[in-house]
């Protein structure tokens, strides 16, 4: 009886108090259209911001070379360390905690040419690994860099999405030979399209990647820009 009493009060109240009613119920239906707002809103951001990133790349640790802090059998400090590639995949193998690692060569605004097309891009020296390690995922029809390509000194080229675009337009790039420097490579890839908010070198979909051994043959730099892990 307590209970029916209390609520026949409730509705009596509600009766005599039309509008201090209808105000509680409206701030109460707003304050949870407003937290429920924000959750998604954060919600959104946090897969937006998750997913921009994971074009970088995931558990990814990029290391440049610097200088020596301490003096080392009377050599001072302050010397830089030059790494070459074969160093840096020894060191690498050495490591039980290290799963991938590329050594990463770099080269800016090199001439790409293809027909009538000629550009500029940036040049990057890796290993196979640095598909992973990059997420560099391919579209369909074409494949990233190989161990073959790497021992084999080939010109295989990998390119970014937009060059591709630039070079070739809507035909298909896969096989075709373009001239890197005045040196032909064939075209094994492109990058499928990706969302990359972050970058240290510059965007992904504006690259161009061969074979370390090749970017070596050809420009003669052994030592390293950085390394990745």
């Amino acid at each position: 009886m307590y209970v029916l009493e209390l609520f026949g009060q409730l509705l009596r109240d509600m009766r005599g108090r039309k509008v201090r009613t209808l105000l509680a119920v409206s701030g109460i239906a707003w304050g949870t259209a407003a937290v429920v707002l924000l959750l998604a809103i954060g919600r959104g951001f946090h897969l937006a911001s998750s997913r921009a990133m994971h074009g970088m790349g995931d558990h990814l640790l990029v290391v440049w070379p610097s200088r020596t802090t301490k003096p080392f059998e009377g050599m001072p400090p302050g010397r830089p360390i030059r790494l070459q590639c074969a160093d840096v995949l020894e060191v690498c193998g050495a490591l039980p905690e290290v799963g991938l690692c590329s050594p990463e060569l770099t080269e800016r605004g090199r001439d790409l040419v293809y027909g009538k097309h000629r550009f500029k891009a940036p040049v990057g020296g890796v290993v196979a690994d640095y598909e992973v390690l990059r997420n560099m995922i391919p579209q369909v029809g074409g494949r990233f860099l190989n161990h073959a390509d790497v021992a084999g000194h080939r010109r295989a080229v990998f390119i970014g999405d937009e060059l591709r675009t630039k070079l070739f337009g809507e035909d298909e790039a896969v096989g075709r030979t373009v001239l890197l420097d005045g040196r032909p490579f064939v075209v094994v890839g492109s990058l499928r399209q990706k969302i990359q908010s972050s970058s240290y070198s510059g965007q992904d979909a504006e690259k161009a990647l061969i074979p370390f051994t090749t970017f070596i043959d050809m420009w003669g730099d052994r030592y390293v820009n950085d390394f990745l892990l």
